[in-house]
């Protein structure tokens, strides 16, 4: 039986060594989600693409273990490494190979922010506020796509859900140590493999309504002077990378028909402009044209006496 002491819920949850762990990277990824104008300085954001591409893919990979796992038989006695350790190692990995990615990491943010603001919708009833599996997953589906669509136009919708998807994130690392059930909803909207029964407590109410609270904070910090213009600055970075000379979409002159020669983005090792000559004239690297010198004004004679 479920006994809730102001905020904690009794129901025999014991705290491990891989929960302490995952807690602490949840709350890192979420302050740093919730809070990326203050870290990230980069014009295009390179930092906070990162970082996207870590959070997702690890939360992707939690998924797909946790419906996945045998049942009744689980992944045996190594079970809570093995859903510590694998989203973390995917997600690194993950998290390098953003690097030759442009717009997708403002797409990610705004999923992000979509699927949080569908898992806060769905936790403020027992057994979750819509009871039907595919009513859930039409309702996060669509917030997702929506946001991930959104956030390429407008600079609101990604800041939007980096803080809504940063503010829960860090509450879900805060529910590890606190136990107030508010992780329920997460285990319960998606993980289909297990029997979850979710149960609204006082506790639950109290963090779903801080989280409201987290939202509007971090929101306002990211929407405040300079941390606005920074964020503006690397949305129109990052979508006016197609006008950049060093992402032509024109074909290098000369390509053959088995060498890329369209798209050719540039990448971690090489963010500069081409060097080859025949490039479209774009290369900033290549000395500059100086004009001649006027011609010497011709020599006058003096008169003779």
């Amino acid at each position: 039986m479920s006994v809730c002491n102001f905020i904690y819920v009794d129901d025999g949850y014991n705290l491990s060594i891989q929960g302490v762990l995952g807690g602490i990277v949840l709350i890192i990824c979420g302050l740093l989600l919730a809070l990326r104008p203050l870290w990230d300085r980069t014009p295009g954001g390179t930092h906070t693409q990162k970082l996207a591409g870590f959070v997702t893919m690890a939360f992707v990979t939690w998924v797909m273990l946790a419906n996945f796992e045998p049942y009744p038989a689980t992944y045996g006695t190594n079970r809570q490494t093995i859903y510590f350790i694998v989203p973390l190692v995917v997600g690194c990995v993950i998290m390098f190979c953003m690097t030759v990615t442009i717009q997708l990491y403002l797409m990610l943010l705004g999923g992000l922010g979509g699927l949080a603001a569908g898992l806060w919708v769905l936790g403020w009833r027992e057994n979750l506020s819509i009871g039907s599996d595919y009513g859930r997953a039409i309702l996060l589906t669509v917030l997702v796509v929506l946001m991930m669509v959104l956030s390429l136009y407008r600079c609101f919708w990604h800041r939007l859900g980096a803080a809504v998807a940063g503010s829960y994130v860090f509450f879900m690392g805060l529910d590890i140590y606190f136990h107030t059930g508010f992780l329920y909803c997460f285990e319960a909207t998606l993980d289909g493999r297990h029997e979850h029964h979710y149960v609204v407590y006082r506790s639950t109410y109290i963090m779903q309504s801080c989280l409201i609270v987290a939202f509007i904070v971090t929101y306002i910090f990211q929407s405040s002077g300079r941390f606005h213009d920074h964020l503006l600055l690397q949305h129109s970075v990052v979508m006016k990378t197609m006008l950049d000379p060093a992402y032509n979409k024109a074909p290098i002159v000369g390509g053959s028909r088995w060498g890329p020669n369209r798209f050719i983005p540039s990448t971690w090792y090489s963010w500069r402009p081409p060097m080859w000559p025949t490039f479209f004239g774009n290369n900033r690297n290549a000395p500059a044209v100086v004009p001649p010198p006027p011609p010497a004004a011709p020599v006058v004679p003096p008169p003779a006496v």
